[in-house]
């Protein structure tokens, strides 16, 4: 690599988690730019994107199985734009895995120490603005047109950066666990977690609460984790719309949870209508991208919840899916299909694969599997998996952790 790519590459790593936290959707521009430079200033590519083995038949199945759900797509010029989109995000993806693979120890150390540095950089705002209330972030918004008014608007401006901080939390301490030792990465991580845990931010709570609860039982069963995990992924994939079916409806009377938040009461509604259409289309889908599509604002209706308790009943306007399921696994049923479900469960159990089977210690083994649940967990209760800056937020941190995480320390 020469040195305007290794620039580049040391310049991303630290710009990542600074520009999620105050704008989170440039983590999409950093990615094309990174891919676009890192390529550009390459003088000769020697490693060629198509391999042979399992990774590539499976993404080749993939790429032509959402290309073609656009023929029976509910809205085939968005599926069809965003097959493109996805296609290409990971054919650049896996295009930067292969140039980085030519990295000297060197400059895998470089790339270490800046993913190290802007984690550190970004988790000290992240105190500051907690202790000072948001100073930072009021002053710094309006730069970006968000304009903050209220406490709510400020929680709702920060919601994303602290989210993708407490799932950057784990490579971060498995890179402080490589260079420093367990120590300092255990006083560094459990701080961290504890700063996170003081914003409030109920999707944060959740990411650290099940990413650590799985890797924890992980590293208990230890030699059988791989099965263990993988095992998650399946019961997951598989069981999702069946799960939901058991969770009782919020808007009947006799709801078990009446003192749910009404985030999470209404989240559990937008899955049952979606399980409804799943029904319809269990094998194909609707087509990719398309939840946004199937209702409209002509379809906007009165919700009432709690309907038998006159001091906790209330109700809300909105359609039945508003914007997407607001759950991955939901969101796959409901687009791809079965089919689709089979293909992206096959890449995830090849991601565990490869993390098992990777020559790092045991520790940073769990401690990466930790970012993907908590990368899980997250896409379950909240953003569009397509959704550009969060699938290109996954796609760097993929290709970085394999580039950092895949040598041996220059230490």
């Amino acid at each position: 690599m020469n040195k305007i790519s290794v620039f580049i590459l040391c310049g991303a790593a630290f710009l990542i988690m600074p520009v999620a936290l105050f704008a989170h959707k440039g983590i999409a521009i950093i990615f094309i730019l990174f891919c676009s430079l890192i390529i550009l200033n390459i003088r000769k590519i020697n490693v060629i994107f198509i391999y042979r083995g399992y990774l590539t038949k499976i993404l080749l199945i993939f790429f032509l199985y959402i290309i073609v759900s656009s023929f029976w797509s509910f809205n085939p010029s968005v599926s069809l734009k965003s097959s493109f989109f996805v296609i290409a995000s990971l054919i650049c993806g896996c295009l930067m895995v292969s140039i980085l693979s030519h990295a000297s120890r060197y400059e895998t150390r470089l790339a270490e120490l800046a993913l190290i540095a802007g984690g550190a950089f970004c988790y000290s705002i992240i105190a500051f603005e907690v202790v000072s209330n948001g100073l930072l972030f009021k002053l710094a918004y309006p730069l970006f047109g968000i304009h903050i008014r209220s406490h709510v608007d400020l929680a709702i401006a920060q919601r994303p950066g602290f989210i993708v901080a407490a799932i950057y939390l784990w490579m971060w301490t498995a890179l402080i666990l490589r260079n420093f030792g367990g120590r300092i990465a255990a006083v560094c991580g459990l701080l961290v977690a504890f700063i996170l845990t003081t914003t409030n931010e109920k999707t944060v709570l959740v990411s650290l609460a099940f990413s650590l609860s799985v890797t924890v039982l992980a590293y208990w069963v230890k030699r059988r984790s791989h099965v263990l995990l993988t095992s998650i992924v399946i019961i997951c994939l598989a069981l999702a719309p069946a799960i939901v079916d058991r969770i009782p409806n919020p808007t009947e009377p006799g709801f078990a949870l009446p003192n749910l938040s009404k985030s999470a009461a209404h989240r559990i509604l937008i899955w049952k209508n979606a399980n409804r259409l799943i029904d319809d289309h269990p094998i194909f889908g609707y087509g990719l991208a398309t939840s946004k599509a199937i209702y409209g604002p002509d379809s906007v209706m009165e919700n009432n919840f709690i309907p038998d308790v006159p001091g906790l009943r209330w109700t809300n306007l909105s359609e039945p899916i508003p914007l997407h399921p607001h759950n991955a696994i939901l969101q796959i049923w409901l687009e791809l299909g079965v089919i689709g479900v089979i293909l992206i469960g096959s890449l995830l159990i090849f991601l565990l694969r490869y993390i098992n089977n990777s020559q790092i210690s045991i520790e940073q083994k769990f401690l990466l599997n930790g970012f993907l649940f908590s990368y899980f967990s997250v896409a379950n209760i909240s953003f569009n998996i397509w959704q550009s800056w969060w699938f290109s937020f996954l796609i760097l941190m993929v290709v970085l952790s394999n580039l950092v995480l895949s040598k041996q320390s220059s230490n």
